[in-house]
């Protein structure tokens, strides 16, 4: 709305923000069979050197999921990423942080793609509950970082 303002565009705005949440209802409405049955999800990024996982207000599609969409994740994943936005693990963490998920949203940054073949290809990946399930799903680091109303309505569809 403020963008709205300052362009003097006042009802666009507001008929953006109704059409966002109109297709925000048709997937929650898409989704109430998981979003109603608790399942969990978790969004785990991979670096050139670093593992993180990230809450509501850090990009990669957080806003999405856990503010619009209601889902929620790990109780461990909220206790170390949701305060801050997001928390660096390690390796060994990944049973004990993303063991409980039953989806996971996998972003590999370009100068992490040797670590992400060498980590995807550990049994401490392999045994996840949500990687044995076929529910990992690999999202664009570039259409996922931000937050704003173009990437929100992308991360969306």
């Amino acid at each position: 709305m403020e963008l709205g303002k300052v362009l003097n565009k006042e009802q666009e705005a507001k008929n953006c923000l109704a059409d966002f949440a109109t297709k925000i209802a048709e997937k929650k409405q898409a989704l109430s069979d998981v979003i109603d049955s608790g399942k969990k999800i978790a969004i785990f990024e991979i670096t050139g050197k670093e593992l993180y996982l990230y809450g509501k207000s850090y990009g990669r599609g957080g806003a999405i999921l856990y503010d619009e969409l209601g889902l929620h994740a790990p109780e461990k994943v909220e206790k170390a990423a949701f305060e801050k936005g997001w928390a660096s693990i390690s390796i060994e963490a990944l049973p004990e942080m993303l063991g409980d998920a039953d989806y996971l949203m996998l972003g590999i940054r370009g100068d992490g793609a040797d670590q992400g073949k060498d980590i995807l290809s550990k049994s401490v990946w392999k045994n996840l509950s949500a990687v044995k399930s076929g529910k990992v799903y690999q999202y664009s680091i570039d259409d996922f970082y931000f937050q704003d109303p173009i990437a929100l309505t992308y991360q969306l569809e």
